[in-house]
């Protein structure tokens, strides 16, 4: 067996698996090898967390602008995958709201499960109250004041 305390691989040269006699050859500290880690330390490595506690997503997005990444062969939509791992399983029919507004968000306290027509109503609600936010910053400017600190602007 390999010397690395986390490896349960056959040892080959000098008492390590070959991925981490590699390693030390490279002169890299010992880590996990990244085709052994479970799909919850791999979601891990890939994230940064911003002032909001939003887990940021630093890897793959599809199409419609979601975290995804590939593992043992299958793609999985990150957020929904690290849910599972954190939290327990999601029926197969609902969806996982960010309630932070923020796709790239993977943090469970962030999501919730909710029925696909709660969540296309509460993204029609969000999308409403953002045009309103935006309709309202251009009354503002439009008076002479700044936006930000509601002070009136030098002309």
């Amino acid at each position: 067996m390999c010397k690395y305390e986390k490896c349960n691989l056959n040892s080959v040269t000098s008492g390590y698996c070959q991925g981490h006699y590699m390693q030390i050859r490279r002169g890299k500290k010992l880590s996990p090898l990244y085709n052994h880690l479970t799909i919850k330390e791999r979601i891990e490595m890939k994230v940064i967390e911003n002032k909001n506690g939003c887990l940021i997503w630093q890897g793959q997005i599809d199409t419609a602008g979601y975290p995804n990444m590939k593992f043992k062969g299958k793609n999985y939509l990150v957020h929904r995958a690290y849910y599972k791992e954190i939290v327990g399983n999601i029926e197969s029919y609902d969806t996982l709201d960010h309630i932070c507004r923020n796709k790239l968000c993977i943090n469970p306290k962030h999501l919730e499960p909710v029925s696909r027509s709660e969540n296309v109503k509460r993204m029609q609600i969000s999308k409403y109250y953002e045009k309103e936010i935006s309709r309202l910053i251009d009354f503002i400017e439009s008076l002479g004041y700044d936006s930000h600190t509601l002070q009136l602007k030098e002309k």
